[in-house]
């Protein structure tokens, strides 16, 4: 699992937000939140900030993460 994922699913939680009230304050399916908890997507950047303050996560600190999550990535095909 992504530090992104699990940063967001932390918070989620830490907040006491369901992945269907959190779709639902962003506009998005719940689906979407489930694939940025597993991993299975990555969160679009339209999305960052919205998702960051549903939940109370820093948007600094999501970004840092999804930066993280593709600098790994990267190194991982070289």
């Amino acid at each position: 699992m992504s530090l992104t994922a699990k940063l967001i699913r932390k918070y989620r939680k830490k907040a006491k937000l369901s992945q269907s009230e959190v779709a639902e304050a962003i506009g998005i399916c719940v689906q979407a939140i489930s694939n940025y908890e597993t991993s299975s997507a990555p969160v679009p950047v339209k999305h960052m900030h919205d998702l960051a303050m549903v939940i109370g996560l820093d948007l600094v600190d999501l970004v840092d993460a999804h930066i993280a999550d593709f600098r790994k990535e990267v190194m991982s095909k070289i």
